[in-house]
């Protein structure tokens, strides 16, 4: 399972790629998460907490069925209490604070919840929606992904539409970003491919790492979530992502994802880095080299 939602009152929801995880919130981490969410409110969260509510009920669900007695849930529910009281103290949350969050936020035509089915061959999973969408763009698709290993079928949608003459951008992690070692050196594996194919590809330089879930399609077809363009979120987990057609909601989208490919470094379409790309050590190179060896075995798990 790799959804990420919070649904209130079946009413408006916040999905994105962030886990509730201090790494994702305290940029003053040695190791800190560049994410996005996404907040709505409407119709499409209704279909996010019937997902939920089938989720909850389904046989892959089961109770953790602790035996907590008495005396130790009165004793956490002080520790909460206390906790929350210092968090107010300090200011770092404020409860019932009248806000209407609703009431600065733009309104959509039309806005999807995808999620992957519940049990296989239940219906379509996220990337087969997300390949459609590709499949529709006649001038630019902008894909931010922290892990970018396309598969075959993601590689043949975006060849097609780079023949078609559709610009393809795509920002992820650089070597000095990353969080991992396998996915980033399946990535370098297919950097070549999607160069010769006419990619425009952008490495995150950090500080932080990236792990927002986007893509633009036409300028008009804004969606945030958790897939990522790898083999693990087309066929293991479960994902979801949120699609609004909407032309504002696009450009500010496209301004976030912009921001950080300003904090990237663009590679070149012979593969060479810029001079200020920082230089891996030996022990590095050693490393990615060995790791190579690995990635026909566990390539379909990253």
């Amino acid at each position: 399972m790799h959804d990420k939602v919070i649904v209130v009152d079946s009413q408006r929801y916040i999905a994105g790629g962030r886990n509730l995880d201090d790494a994702y919130f305290n940029p003053k981490r040695k190791r800190y998460f560049v994410d996005r969410d996404v907040y709505v409110d409407g119709p499409s969260a209704l279909e996010a907490a019937v997902h939920f509510e089938n989720l909850w009920a389904s046989r892959h669900v089961a109770d953790t069925r602790t035996d907590v007695s008495p005396r130790s849930k009165q004793k956490a529910a002080t520790l909460l209490n206390e906790q929350r009281a210092s968090l107010e103290r300090a200011g770092f949350v404020q409860f019932h604070t009248g806000t209407d969050w609703s009431a600065r936020q733009s309104s959509q035509a039309e806005t999807r919840f995808l999620h992957d089915p519940i049990d296989d061959g239940d219906g379509p999973r996220v990337a087969e929606n997300l390949a459609v969408i590709f499949g529709t763009a006649r001038h630019s698709i902008v894909i931010e992904s922290p892990y970018v290993i396309p598969t075959q079928m993601f590689l043949d949608v975006l060849g097609k539409k780079l023949d078609e003459g559709v610009t393809v951008h795509i920002v992820t992690n650089s070597m000095k970003s990353t969080d991992g070692l396998l996915p980033q050196v399946a990535y370098l594996g297919v950097r070549g491919v999607l160069l010769r194919m006419g990619v425009e590809l952008h490495e995150f330089k950090g500080p932080g790492t990236l792990h927002s879930k986007s893509v633009i399609v036409d300028g008009k077809i804004a969606m945030v979530g958790s897939f990522n363009l790898d083999p693990r979120s087309q066929n293991l987990n479960t994902e979801i992502m949120v699609v609004a057609n909407d032309d504002a909601a696009a450009e500010n989208l496209q301004a976030a994802i912009a921001a950080d490919i300003r904090n990237a470094w663009k590679i070149a379409s012979d593969g060479h880095t810029p001079r200020s790309y920082p230089r891996t050590s030996r022990r590095l190179r050693f490393l990615i080299w060995s790791t190579r060896l690995l990635l026909p075995f566990i390539e379909g798990q990253l």
